[in-house]
């Protein structure tokens, strides 16, 4: 067994506007697992002390989308801003922009049940492509953002601390292509209200054809697709971390294992992981 890859940071969507408060050490972990920890034991995490904002990015995109390109290149120019404070999510949606055809050239459907579910809960579609959620908090009195707007509601996202530290640790068996995911939840605050975990399983570098309206011919047929969503671990809104309300300082361990679909290339294969309420 070997361990291909690691992520580590914190992030709570729906209440990232509310500022943590002091770090209080529990002595207790509550640990509930949902993998076979018997091939995939649950790890001993590091100790964390310094916890540091990070902001979710989710982009809606199709590699049949003309002007998606555009948004791309903005979110690489972010991402050499914010380094690691930005955890991006390319969710390609819709049949039209992301669907297989019979040009020849779009051969493939990255759609996914979870992406679909998101498109439709948020209204994306009908706000058009390329756009992105930040997140999926409102910023300028909009929760759709077009890509101009990314940059001003990731500032807004950072200006407040930390509510909750996430550590995944994976591990990985290349024999049985199958893997684990270990999910930490340290809180650090007291919650009153239910909290969900959500996992999902990202893809990077996957390269094939992607329509762009700047080029000519329009259709680029070697692109490198990137951060692309390929499924979730525990459905579209994940699991429930409580009911009802949990103190600060509390961790919450949760574990997943599965196996990986043979068309992803496992090492450009990442966990996301975050919690919302």
């Amino acid at each position: 067994m070997i361990r291909i890859f690691k992520a580590v940071f914190s992030l709570l969507i729906a209440l990232a506007g509310f500022l943590a408060c002091d770090v209080l050490e529990a002595p207790y972990i509550i640990e509930d697992n949902e993998a076979d920890t018997t091939r995939f034991p649950v790890p001993e995490f590091p100790e964390n002390t310094e916890f540091v904002k990070k902001v979710f990015l989710e982009h809606y995109t199709g590699h049949k989308c003309g002007n998606c390109p555009r948004a791309g290149e903005e979110l690489i120019r972010l991402e050499q801003i914010y380094h690691d404070q930005l955890i991006p999510l390319a969710l390609h949606v819709t049949d039209y922009f992301a669907g297989a055809d019979e040009t020849g050239y779009f051969t493939n459907d990255y759609r996914t049940p979870t992406g679909d579910d998101l498109d439709y809960y948020f209204g994306i579609e009908a706000a058009g492509l390329p756009r992105g959620l930040v997140n999926r908090a409102e910023y300028s009195s909009h929760t759709i953002l077009v890509y101009s707007d990314w940059e001003g509601a990731i500032e807004a996202q950072l200006s407040t601390g930390p509510l909750v530290d996430l550590q995944i640790i994976t591990q990985y068996d290349a024999d049985s292509n199958d893997f684990a995911a270990h999910i930490q939840v340290h809180l650090l605050q007291d919650f009153q209200n239910t909290l969900n975990l959500s996992a999902f399983i990202v893809e990077d570098s996957i390269v094939s054809a992607q329509r762009d309206y700047n080029e000519d011919p329009t259709v680029i047929e070697d692109y490198t697709h990137r951060h692309m969503l390929r499924a979730s671990l525990n459905s579209t809104w994940g699991d429930p971390l409580f009911e009802g309300s949990a103190a600060n300082g509390q961790k919450i361990i949760k574990s997943f294992s599965a196996p990986l679909d043979m068309k992803y290339e496992p090492l450009n294969c990442s966990v996301l992981a975050f919690v919302y309420d």
